[in-house]
């Protein structure tokens, strides 16, 4: 019981660790050089950052502004994160990355938790299975199995549960209940 609690405890640890570090690692922006106000996709005074080339400087070039609008003058008052930025230009919604990428971000995010709990779904049936298996007719056995089999179930319902809402607010919302779950975003400005 107490290795079982423990190995759970080191893999959230460990599933944290990894969540913290991609998002750390996906946030990074590339830095123009010291003292400089932009970077590579970044927004000063409301004006999109742009590489000049330079051969004659070590770096081959440099940041500086462009004349294409963003941050406030793009969202609200809100400049896009790099990372959402990226997300804009890798996906083709956005040439320059003034579009919507958060709600890219958020329907991946909503994928990649539906596939990652879907594993552990399986996983946990399989594990009642073997637990079964081998639980050669012991009565608390059977409680655990059962237990293990009705938690599997609800996070499947939570699982299927969560796109529902989902597709329920783009329905509201937006009209299409597939908005928020494959966004596509065409012209934002």
């Amino acid at each position: 019981m107490l290795n079982s609690i423990i190995i759970k405890k080191i893999l959230t640890l460990v599933s944290f660790l990894i969540l913290a570090i991609s998002l750390i690692s996906f946030s990074k922006t590339q830095p123009a050089f010291a003292g400089a106000p932009c970077s590579n996709g970044g927004c000063y005074d409301n004006i999109k950052c742009v590489w000049v080339v330079d051969d004659s400087l070590p770096a081959g070039g440099y940041y500086t502004t462009g004349t294409e609008p963003c941050g406030s003058a793009v969202i609200g008052g809100v400049a896009p994160p790099p990372a959402i930025a990226n997300i804009n230009r890798i996906s083709g919604n956005s040439v320059d990355g003034s579009g919507l990428g958060v709600l890219l971000f958020f329907s991946r995010a909503l994928n990649f938790g539906a596939i990652v709990g879907g594993i552990i779904v399986v996983g946990n049936f399989i594990g009642a299975g073997l637990m079964y298996v081998t639980g050669a007719g012991n009565s608390e056995t059977h409680v655990k199995v059962m237990n293990k089999i009705t938690y599997s179930v609800i996070g499947i319902i939570i699982i299927v549960s969560t796109y529902t809402i989902v597709g329920l607010i783009g329905l509201i919302f937006f009209k299409d209940p597939a908005f928020l779950l494959k966004p596509n975003l065409y012209g934002v400005r």
